[in-house]
């Protein structure tokens, strides 16, 4: 403890050649509500389960989720997003996303499902690979269903 209340230091440790910052100044444990939309914006949605869950440990955060659909509304377009991050995402240099499981009504055809977070900082841009070649793809909202549901983890770097 440097005293002050203000952190950890570790500066009597060696450093890599990038090192910038030797003092652990935070830490949180708290929830958070994702939500599961698409291009068009949140269009109506019913949900069974929305629940989320984070601990923060410097800027590094690691934000559990179950989001659970009743209803998929009237969303559209070419995209689908986890939003409601507990913190903004650092872009392009964010982390990843981790998605569990993902469970829907009427498509069989998804081989997995994983987080973009690499822009727009406040949410997680959902890719999928469909089993019918070695691309991957932004989840379009034709792919979300009454009943859709996503679990994971994402691992992401705060601003």
């Amino acid at each position: 403890n440097n005293g002050s209340g203000g952190g950890i230091s570790f500066a009597a440790t060696s450093d890599a050649s990038g090192m910038t910052n030797e003092l652990m100044d935070d830490y949180e444990e708290g929830s958070w509500t994702p939500t599961l939309y698409a291009w068009n914006g949140t269009q109506n949605q019913g949900y069974d389960t929305q629940t989320g869950n984070y601990i923060k440990i410097g800027n590094q955060v690691f934000a559990n989720f179950v989001v659970d659909l009743n209803s998929k509304g009237t969303v559209s377009g070419n995209y689908t997003f986890i939003g409601g991050l507990p913190y903004n995402h650092a872009g392009v240099t964010g982390g990843s996303g981790t998605l569990v499981t993902w469970g829907w009504a009427a498509n069989g055809n998804i081989g997995w499902i994983a987080g973009d977070v690499s822009s727009t900082a406040t949410v997680v841009w959902l890719t999928y690979h469909d089993n019918s070649n070695n691309n991957t793809a932004y989840l379009p909202a034709s792919q979300l269903y009454d009943n859709s549901q996503v679990k994971g983890t994402i691992i992401y770097r705060s601003v």
